[in-house]
């Protein structure tokens, strides 16, 4: 299955003509959906529960240890504002099982350095390549010559004429605040402006004066489980639903589901001798109001 969908993820989304006739190109652009379609022969059931079911009735189907369903489930709900009943989770499931690092399918890792290793290698691979970084050089606009984008002018006056622009905002910002309204169609501007960002999650990263000694039998050293990911109010199902039900009612999580991964167990980079660095994943699934922390 998941060799089959992966490759749908390096391709960009098929388009049909909305009127008048149907181009070539069109039809090519088919062709990753039907070579899917084509691998999922046999399992074409299964895809489509996995795909629209709860992911609460998938685990079902498969397990019978609640701690174990409901820790799996975790990946079917982090980042979203589902419940382990709702359709569809069982695809963000699937989701994170995709993709290979280092030729192991469905892998996670950690960069070394922590994730400004990432920009840094970026920024030293343009540095070589002849290319420039403008920092503190907030955008004005995206220049448009003949509907092609040729350029971005800064606010400080100062234009950047280029054969390509690319921007990392988000859809909604880079359209609608930096894009010039005219040049673009009335009803991607609308899709646009619907595009919902909102989020439950909450994300702490916190310094460690040591390991922390959860079964209260540890010896200060690194540990096994401390390279895991850890799961913490997420021993049944029972407790994700509760706090997705705070969520509806407009409420903060009683017992957020939370995912604490400690980077620093596997990368000495992160943090002093003896010091570590704990990432938490939180869901504190609000409804348009910020929570009252103080308690």
């Amino acid at each position: 299955m998941v060799d089959a969908i992966d490759p749908l993820f390096d391709v960009a989304p098929p388009s049909l003509a909305r009127s008048g006739a149907i181009r070539l190109e069109e039809l090519r652009s088919w062709q990753p959906v039907l070579q899917t379609l084509m691998g999922l022969r046999g399992i074409f059931s299964e895809t489509y529960q996995l795909l629209t079911a709860p992911i609460a009735k998938v685990l079902d189907n498969w397990f019978e240890s609640e701690p174990l369903k409901a820790s799996l489930a975790t990946d079917g709900l982090i980042g979203s504002t589902l419940g382990p009943h709702d359709g569809g989770t069982g695809y963000v499931l699937l989701h994170h099982v995709m993709g290979c690092l280092e030729g192991r399918k469905g892998a996670w890792a950690y960069v070394e350095g922590g994730m400004g290793a990432v920009s840094e290698t970026l920024a030293k691979a343009l540095r070589e390549l002849g290319g420039e970084i403008f920092t503190e050089s907030e955008v004005e606009k995206v220049t448009i010559t003949n509907g092609k984008a040729n350029g971005v002018q800064l606010k400080s006056g100062q234009a950047i004429q280029s054969k390509l622009v690319l921007s990392n905002a988000t859809v909604r910002e880079t359209l609608l605040n930096f894009v010039p309204a005219q040049t673009l169609d009335s009803s991607l501007l609308t899709q646009v402006k619907n595009i919902d960002y909102k989020s439950p999650v909450v994300k702490i990263n916190v310094a460690l004066s040591r390991i922390p000694n959860f079964a209260k039998t540890g010896d200060g050293t690194v540990q096994p489980h401390h390279r895991t990911s850890v799961h913490l109010n997420c021993e049944t199902m029972e407790v994700l639903d509760a706090g997705h039900r705070d969520f509806v009612a407009g409420r903060v999580s009683t017992f957020p589901m939370i995912e604490m991964v400690i980077p620093s167990s596997l990368d000495k980079t992160l943090a002093p001798a003896g010091g570590h660095v704990a990432l938490l994943f939180i869901q504190v699934p609000l409804k348009g109001k910020s929570p009252d922390m103080s308690t």
